[in-house]
């Protein structure tokens, strides 16, 4: 474009935009780094249509989870129509952008002599933080793994986005236990993750304890020494309702009563090689200190009670203090699964930013949109197991090289059923739920009316995707009902309406329980209310207006 063959109305136009932009702040070429999808989508409606064959369910009262397949700008799209505000926590560990092949815009890998290598990357990466911010709840949080190569870029893009007031730390991962040597300047050993809430609150994380606080009570270069201390500041296994002193070696009951069913101890000796004194032990126990015996070993530790641990924030730096591993960690899990997959993050790691903001909150719903192998839907699941959580997750990756049907999906059926590792040991199940999903895209129609019939006779899938139900109990031409376990959902996809009264009557043979309808309608307006007077315990909603309106529009 030459300025002298401008006009002066577009001369004009140019300066006023110009002087529009930003002057401080994060800026970027847009012009010339437009994904290729931009040009064609306006032609296409994105929708969702699911794998059933792929569905694992394992316990119906569990809440689903979900795997999409497909690229994750028209996954999230969609998910702003299914979920908007209603994720709790987002992890996402996109492309580091390094220029060493792990970056792919427009399919052409970008390398570091690439002129726009930075725009690509933030124009890649705005498009879709804008989208998830839109769901995230008022009290939602992200977190975002990132290397050095765009760790400035990506702050001031997020500040942008999020606001700067909302930014909560810049968490340090001790990523590697060998670092590598190649650099004659420095060893990287760390990567960062930014982390933001939607809206700054007072909520308080939450960090497990470092293994260096439990200070252990048994030095073995001493002599043996007897120690008398309250049975309730012990932790014990109780089998059968019964306390059984054999599992705990050393261990000598004074006293004992019944109480509900089971032995609780009032005074305990131990015999063992202490470092610490009776008086030592006594003024730890006035401070209300809690202590753990481990079965079978002479080895006592000491950890201050629950409500001191749950005020306890983490830390900047996240390593193998707080239970956290490192990428080898990772690696070896997979290969012990049977996949090949480069640098995958620790389970211990997304497990551990889970529970810093969901340990209060084990409904909470979980999105990663660079899922890549599946670790956040494995940590997830090895949460709940490990505390009675009902969490739920949805997933969102592309398949190149075969990735989403031959790692991710086949990785978190294994953990759900339970498998054997390469050493041939079985590998206990996590359970849980799956639904399996890829994108499709339906074109435009000239005639509104048209598109509006297309997009509701497509759009059931979606809708079981946004309400979490999907057991078919009834179906006809105009139809379907389907049930879960507190919820029946039927939704009406013809246009004509003889049919309404027959999809009341199904709806109301279940009683007890929550109801709803989704019911086509020409109208833009929705339906009319009037209509719907003698629905009692029938929540009604049309379709597909909303679904045009959010998807429709999605690209201006």
């Amino acid at each position: 474009m030459k300025l002298e063959d401008l006009s002066r109305e577009e001369l004009i136009a140019l300066i006023k935009k110009y002087e529009a932009k930003k002057k401080y702040g994060l800026v970027w070429e847009d012009e010339k780094t437009r994904e290729n999808f931009e040009s064609k989508s306006s032609l296409f409606i994105p929708l969702l249509s699911e794998v059933k064959k792929q569905r694992i369910v394992s316990d119906p009262k569990l809440k689903p989870n979900y795997l999409i397949e497909g690229d994750n700008y028209f996954a999230l799209s969609i998910l702003r129509y299914s979920h908007f505000e209603s994720i709790d926590f987002i992890y996402i560990d996109p492309p580091y952008n390094t220029g060493n092949k792990d970056f792919k815009y427009n399919d052409i890998f970008v390398d570091k002599e690439d002129t726009f290598r930075h725009s690509k990357w933030l124009d890649f990466m705005n498009k879709r933080l804008r989208i998830a911010k839109d769901l995230l709840t008022r009290e939602g949080v992200i977190f975002v793994s990132i290397g050095d190569d765009e760790l400035a870029n990506l702050k001031l893009l997020m500040d942008s986005i999020f606001g700067e007031s909302n930014f909560v730390e810049l968490f340090v991962w001790n990523k590697t236990q060998t670092p590598p040597s190649l650099s004659k300047k420095s060893r990287s050993n760390v990567e960062y993750i930014l982390c933001y809430e939607r809206n700054r609150n007072s909520k308080r994380y939450f960090g497990k304890p470092s293994s260096n606080s439990d200070a252990p009570l048994i030095n073995k270069g001493n002599s043996k020494r007897i120690l008398k201390f309250p049975a309730k500041s012990i932790a014990f296994k109780i089998q059968d309702g019964l306390y059984k002193p054999k599992k705990l070696q050393g261990i000598k009951i004074l006293k004992q009563f019944k109480v509900s069913g089971g032995f609780n101890v009032d005074e305990v000796e131990l015999e063992a090689e202490f470092k610490w004194t009776q008086e030592n032990l006594n003024e730890e126990l006035t401070k209300g200190t809690t202590l753990i015996v481990k079965s079978n070993k002479f080895s006592i530790r000491y950890k201050k009670p629950d409500s001191s641990v749950a005020d306890m924030v983490p830390n900047k730096l996240i390593d193998s203090n707080f239970g956290v591993g490192t990428n080898e960690e990772g690696s070896s899990l997979l290969i012990n699964m049977g996949f090949s997959f480069s640098f995958p993050k620790p389970v211990s790691l997304i497990k551990f930013l889970i529970n810093m903001i969901t340990h209060d909150n084990k409904e909470a719903k979980v999105l990663d949109f660079f899922a890549g192998s599946g670790t956040t839907g494995h940590a997830v699941l090895e949460l709940n197991k490990e505390d009675s959580g009902n969490r739920s997750f949805i997933l969102v990756t592309n398949n190149e090289e075969n990735i989403c049907t031959e790692i991710t999906y086949p990785r978190l059926k294994k953990v759900i059923e339970g498998y054997k590792n390469s050493k041939g040991e079985s590998v206990e199940t996590l359970g849980g739920n799956l639904s399996f999903f890829k994108t499709k895209f339906l074109r435009k129609s000239l005639s509104n009316d048209e598109m509006k019939i297309m997009v509701t006779e497509n759009c059931v899938d979606l809708l079981c995707f946004k309400e979490g139900i999907f057991d078919e109990v009834f179906s006809n031409d105009s139809f379907t009902v389907f049930k879960n376990e507190n919820y029946i959902l039927g939704i009406y996809f013809s246009y004509d309406n003889s049919e309404l009264k027959h999809l009341k009557k199904e709806l109301n043979k279940f009683t007890k329980i929550q109801k709803k309808a989704y019911i086509f309608t020409f109208d833009k307006a929705g339906l009319n209310s009037n209509d719907f007077l003698d629905w009692d315990g029938i929540s009604v909603e049309p379709i597909p207006q909303k679904i045009l309106d959010v998807l429709g529009g999605l690209y201006a």
